[in-house]
């Protein structure tokens, strides 16, 4: 939020305190009270994953509005993330000059979600973390806006993407979100915690140091899924220029398609939609046998080179199955709801519905940064 002349920065809806802290919160805050420490280290899952109980964290911060569509498509104009808008902040001044205004040196410099709609669709307030908001100066940089944290336990990542040798961490952002939608599932019996909020730290050049996952243990089945979004929506004809692998090829059909990506995003028909990748089958004479295919969408096939397959995904009414939390390029938890959790979560629940089989399941990957997947529906037959 701007903050006009000699007027201080109030509280923006971003602002969450809970009404009923639940006693392992209580607990921290004691910790606190007595030690001065924002976290609180319970246990260690692998060398670069930890659970931790963090403090209430108060946050002064840039607010940008993320959805699929802003993040800046085409992508010939370039792709915004959470990384690209620290680095932005911080390598403008902007940070700094937020930093200096509050009178904090060496601040811990914080990207902290909310607002959080799924399938790409977010707040993000890049900015620092202080003590309280009471002495707060009149002006501050535009779109400056203040954030509470509450009270939470998390799974923490170390990153170390530069594979710098005073760091420990997973080489790359993504590996630590694919392993928090898998093996984190199967390593502890922590699921997502919806009530919380996921945020990255920075070093003062824009680089990761640190993900947090806000976590919970589940307390009945149904809980291990509440953080999934169902959203049954309309689809258009969507028309693919794809890469194609047959049942049981060692050859994986997504690298096989990034080897002749660059034949395809160069053309007009591509410019609108670099950023969408699917993921689908088809079927083959064998029952039970399918052919993978993974490609990205046009506007059309014309001027596509033989090298591409050209494959449409047919329109629709279709289930959007997405989460709240980020899981990267990695759709396996989704799957999983799809294959297997699909009655029990959501046709049980929508009778009018039932799964259209004579289409096929298929998933959507925006840039790495929201998978989702559609489940083709019909209604049920009077």
């Amino acid at each position: 939020m701007s903050t006009a002349k000699n007027q201080k920065p109030q509280h923006t809806p971003e602002g969450y305190r809970p009404n009923n802290t639940p006693t392992i919160i209580n607990m921290v805050k004691e910790i606190k009270d007595k030690q001065n420490v924002k976290e609180v280290f319970i246990e260690q899952i692998n060398p670069h994953t930890h659970i931790v109980d963090r403090v209430e964290t108060k946050i002064v911060g840039i607010k940008i509005v993320f959805s699929a569509e802003s993040r800046g498509l085409p992508m010939r104009i370039g792709t915004n993330t959470d990384k690209t808008m620290a680095e932005k902040y911080i390598s403008n001044g902007t940070i700094k000059l937020l930093s200096d205004i509050i009178k904090i040196e060496n601040p811990e410099v914080i990207g902290v979600r909310t607002h959080i709609e799924g399938a790409g669709a977010y707040h993000l307030i890049i900015g620092i973390v202080v003590e309280d908001f009471e002495q707060l100066p009149e002006h501050l940089p535009e779109d400056t806006v203040t954030f509470v944290c509450p009270p939470c336990r998390y799974a923490k990542f170390n990153i170390n993407e530069r594979n710098l040798k005073h760091r420990t961490g997973y080489g790359e952002r993504m590996m630590a979100d694919e392993y928090f939608v898998n093996g984190f599932r199967t390593d502890t019996n922590y699921v997502y915690n919806k009530q919380g909020f996921p945020f990255y730290v920075y070093d003062d050049t824009g680089d990761v140091l640190m993900k947090y996952e806000p976590i919970k243990t589940p307390k009945s089945p149904a809980e291990k899924f509440d953080s999934t979004i169902f959203k049954v929506v309309s689809i258009p004809d969507i028309l693919c220029a794809c890469s194609m692998t047959p049942p049981d090829s060692e050859e994986d059909v997504i690298f096989k398609y990034f080897s002749i990506q660059n034949q395809v995003s160069k053309l007009e028909c591509s410019y609108m939609y670099n950023d969408d990748y699917y993921g689908f089958p088809t079927n083959t004479p064998i029952k039970g046998k399918y052919n993978s295919y993974f490609g990205s969408r046009v506007s059309s096939f014309d001027g596509l080179p033989d090298t591409v397959e050209k494959m449409i995904i047919s329109g629709g009414i279709y289930l959007h199955i997405s989460q709240l939390e980020f899981n990267g390029d990695n759709p396996i938890m989704l799957y999983n709801i799809a294959f297997n959790h699909l009655v029990e979560l959501f046709l049980n629940k929508n009778p009018d519905y039932e799964q259209d089989q004579s289409k096929h399941i298929f998933a959507r990957f925006r840039q790495a940064n929201a998978a989702s997947i559609f489940v083709p529906l019909t209604y049920k037959s009077v």
